[in-house]
């Protein structure tokens, strides 16, 4: 045994100083060759029924030049037993090898070409593979060109010896969210939207692998949380639609068939119990930027539309109880309006709130509580090195492994405390807008890992409840709109109110004005508000044509002849939709025995309005003409200039007793008076 420890040492040694010296690069400076790696495949993990781990990589040359003497190196190193040293090899490749392999390739890798390559290496074979403990150990993928290294990989083996006595827990968070692609007028402006709905994009992607998460062998938990004017939009896809160039896709075809298949396809996911559907706002704004702009009153409206748009377009009722505010923002006045809608589980992002530092740097604690005005709220916090990992600058070019990466990380947390005395686990974000194949290959590793076990966020607080003490939000957000931006919004709905009320038939248009209006609070225009303004400059053209459309003819100077006179209005043309308001007439020159208003149903152009009118003095006078929608708002007026030279019976009856009194004491000169 000694003899044979000394060998392997030894080995260890000698692979160590030819792969030090002669073949590895050092941390992740790649060759002034254009070449870059790619890893299409990997064993997510090995075992000792099953240890031969297969790799596939795909090199691309994006040079001028052929790259010739190709061979193929993989390198395994000693197993990583923290989180520290598993990131470092992530880039600096493995520390100490324990194993190396030569491949010659044949053929060279031609300008602007691509090769594939695909190796494998039975693990049981490798003295330095334990036999007892179940290990990650970080693995180097580089391409050679007559001995020298032009592009490399660093990715993760994990082996495993028997089966995991305590998985780890895991709470997944899938986010379905999408910028709007449709401008105020419905026409699509966003073309990279067509393409994302495919299936090799990067939403049909997402949706085909929740889809298989919910079916087959590889069944998991996950907590889908759908920004509902994501759907609204698809909704408007599958309908048909137009695009800014003017082109036109019909139903059924093309952008509009991916659409309704996307649609279906996530309808089948939510209808499985594996699915725990929640859903944000409907445009996703901010919560604390509605409060903190004086919009507080729109959270209801927000969360209303989205629940509803949800259920219309999926079929089912999402969770009021388990929220995901969008992009994690929160402050206090958001936990409260959070929980006064009824939530008791907030999706929060990895720095919502101070963890502890724990010992060895193990991964800390998944919940924890927000207190505020009494009301008490659970959190489930995502891991800050996984999601670190996640987030890295180009991390993700690589999907594959990217995918591979993170489930290292996750078997390096499991293995901090493989049979620990109280359950353990993590949550997780997935980042939004991922790409295609990262989704597929990382949800498969989660649902089949045998060292995890996917739960609910209500199902991790359950099992792992968060400490006593409440935590304190690390940074509340801060971001709002601003004062001219928010009068705006709150001008345009009160317009979009009073249209609303004239209305006489039913027409789907009020509502998307409103959702219209819904978009311009989304968190995409905090810091834009100009393109925000779009949306409520489309709201104001449309309720404010339809308002100028009603207003009456005034240019006409009317003449009463007599004192009484009929004041007939020539209104305007209602257009295609027809509305009814109420006309007012207010003078103090004139009053009207009838009333002075009257409600109009206007359905057609040049319909005439008669009110009756009696002069109360001679000479020229305005009436003011006020148009006023059954909601209360006046939404026009317009002044009547009306001329009167009719006598007023009373004014003459009045001229005639004073003309009287006057001749009587001036006839009073004609008699003389006694003198004393």
């Amino acid at each position: 045994m000694t003899i044979r420890r000394a060998a392997r040492g030894l080995l260890a040694l000698a692979i160590f100083l030819v792969t030090t010296f002669v073949a590895a690069p050092t941390g992740r400076t790649q060759s002034t060759l254009p070449v870059t790696l790619r890893l299409t495949s990997q064993t997510p993990w090995n075992t000792l029924k099953d240890p031969v781990l297969d790799v596939s990589i795909r090199a691309d040359n994006a040079g001028a030049e052929p790259i010739e003497e190709l061979t193929l190196g993989l390198t395994i190193g000693a197993p990583v037993r923290s989180r520290t040293a598993y990131e470092a090899s992530l880039t600096s490749g493995p520390e100490l090898p324990i194993f190396a392999a030569t491949i010659p390739k044949k053929d060279a890798l031609e300008p602007a070409g691509t090769r594939r390559f695909r190796t494998s290496v039975d693990l049981s074979t490798i003295g330095g593979i334990s036999r007892v403990d179940s290990l990650v150990y970080p693995m180097r993928i580089d391409l050679r060109s007559a001995g020298s290294p032009v592009a490399w990989l660093d990715t993760a083996a994990i082996f495993l010896v028997r089966a995991p006595q305590a998985p780890l827990l895991v709470s997944t968070t899938v986010e379905l969210t999408a910028p709007s692609a449709f401008d105020p007028d419905g026409l699509l402006v966003d073309r990279e939207f067509e393409g994302s709905v495919a299936p090799t994009g990067s939403l049909g992607a997402e949706v085909a692998a929740l889809v298989g998460l919910t079916s087959g062998h590889r069944l998991s938990l996950v907590d889908l949380v759908v920004q509902p004017s994501l759907l609204d939009q698809l909704s408007m896809m599958a309908d048909g639609y137009h695009r800014a160039d003017g082109s036109e896709v019909k139903s059924g075809t093309d952008g509009a068939a991916r659409a309704a298949s996307l649609i279906a396809e996530l309808r089948r996911a939510v209808s499985s119990p594996l699915v725990h559907l929640t859903a944000m706002p409907f445009s996703g704004p901010t919560i604390p930027s509605l409060l903190a702009s004086g919009l507080s009153s729109d959270l209801a409206t927000q969360e209303a539309t989205g629940k509803a748009t949800v259920q219309v377009i999926l079929g089912v009722d999402p969770a009021t109880t388990v929220v995901r505010p969008p992009e994690g923002a929160l402050d206090d006045a958001a936990v409260s309006a959070l929980a006064a809608l009824g939530a008791s589980t907030i999706l929060g992002n990895a720095d919502t709130v101070e963890r502890p530092p724990q010992p060895n740097e193990f991964a800390p604690p998944p919940t924890a509580t927000l207190a505020v005005g009494g009301q008490t709220v659970d959190v489930v916090l995502p891991d800050t090195g996984t999601q670190a990992l996640l987030s890295q600058i180009g991390f993700q070019s690589d999907p594959v492994r990217a995918a591979q990466a993170t489930l290292g990380e996750l078997a390096t947390i499991w293995r901090e405390q493989p049979v620990p005395s109280t359950p353990r686990g993590i949550g997780l974000l997935l980042p939004t807008g991922s790409p295609a194949r990262f989704w597929g290959a990382f949800l498969g590793r989660l649902a089949s890992a045998p060292f995890l076990r996917p739960v609910a966020a209500t199902d991790l607080v359950r099992q792992i409840p968060p400490p006593v003490a409440p935590s304190t939000i690390v940074a509340p957000s801060t971001e709002r709109f601003s004062p001219g931006y928010v009068e705006a919004i709150k001008r345009a709905r009160r317009d979009l109110l009073a249209f609303r009320s004239m209305l006489v038939e039913p027409t789907p248009l009020p509502d998307r004005l409103g959702r219209g209006l819904l978009h311009a609070e989304s968190a995409a225009y905090l810091g834009d508000e100009s393109a925000g303004r779009a949306w409520i400059d489309h709201v104001n053209e449309v309720t404010h044509e339809v308002f100028s459309r009603a207003v009456p003819d005034t240019s006409q100077v009317f003449t009463f002849l007599s004192e009484t006179a009929s004041i007939p209005l020539r209104m305007g043309d209602p257009g295609t939709l027809p509305i009814r308001f109420t006309l007012q007439l207010r003078s103090n020159r004139f009053r009207f025995p009838g009333g002075d208003q009257q409600v109009v149903t206007l359905t057609q152009p040049n319909q005439i309005v008669t009110f009756d009118a009696t002069a109360l003095a001679s000479g020229q006078g305005t009436i003011q003409v006020v148009l006023r929608a059954p909601s209360g708002r006046a939404i026009r007026q317009t002044t009547l200039t009306v001329r009167s030279r009719s006598v007023n019976r009373i004014a003459l009856l009045v001229t005639g007793v004073a003309a009287l009194v006057l001749i009587g004491l001036w006839s009073r000169r004609l008699f003389k008076r006694p003198t004393t």
